[in-house]
């Protein structure tokens, strides 16, 4: 409901580029934090795109919801292609528990990387973070380390990482479908070069194992060879001194 009482629906699709779903509590630590974050990048951020911002208290005190809407977010003037929408359930009838996971922190966000949007919006979030002095935890890609395959905001309690097809996840998360960012006639006009470019790398990567399996037999093989001719314990003494002649 908005503040009138009237019943809205925030998976309706309009006319904007980009639905915010914002559930916050106004005595959440990490919330205090983040809406104003939020705010300051709904101004400076977002030009060029329509946004419609739902704002959603998770609590059913309504003059705490008043309270906080007047101290956090109307101090700020967002522009005219930015729409903010305020509403709460207090009876807890549209379910959005359970729909949209919003229990408590800490939350793990993964990003759907079948367009390779997911490295863009990893890097967006670092430098994101430390324009705003947030500790973060930057993991880079096992396989690309110029590319950051998680953030972690020890903090914030959230964390989000790149969907990799080979990694487990925790149960509960919830998954961005980054593909859906992009315009759907431009999407149909590559979808099969896309499905090409999948098989590829697919055919690429299995090269590439079988590739380093069959470098780790040789090397095997050629251990078996020298492994019973060399005095390892020789060896150690031999580095010991000389690591102490050097002075390390």
């Amino acid at each position: 409901q908005d503040p009138a009482g009237s019943n809205v629906s925030a998976t309706e699709r309009g006319d904007q580029d980009y639905t915010v779903l914002y559930f916050y509590d106004d005595e959440c630590a990490s919330c205090i934090r983040t809406t104003p974050a939020l705010m300051q990048y709904l101004i400076r951020s977002t030009s060029g795109l329509n946004f419609k911002v739902y704002m959603i208290f998770t609590q059913s005190d309504r003059e705490r919801w008043m309270t906080y809407i007047q101290k956090a977010v109307h101090p700020f003037t967002v522009p005219g292609n930015v729409e903010i929408i305020h509403l709460w359930d207090p009876d807890m009838t549209s379910d959005f528990v359970n729909k949209y996971g919003v229990i408590s922190t800490p939350k793990l966000f993964l990003l759907d990387n079948r367009l390779g949007l997911g490295f863009e919006f990893t890097a967006e979030i670092a430098r994101q973070a430390e324009d705003r002095h947030i500790r973060t935890v930057l993991c880079p890609h096992w396989l690309n380390p110029e590319r950051l395959e998680a953030v972690l905001c020890p903090e914030l309690g959230v964390g989000w990482s790149v969907i990799d097809p080979l990694a487990r996840y925790p149960a509960q998360h919830r998954c961005l479908h980054l593909d859906r960012m992009a315009g759907t006639e431009w999407l149909n006009s590559v979808r099969a070069q896309l499905r090409e470019d999948e098989r590829l790398e697919e055919r690429l990567l299995n090269r590439a194992g079988q590739c380093l399996a069959g470098a780790k037999a040789e090397h095997d093989r050629l251990e078996a060879v020298y492994h019973p001719f060399v005095d390892f314990d020789s060896l150690t003494r031999a580095a010991k001194t000389e690591i102490r002649r050097i002075g390390l």
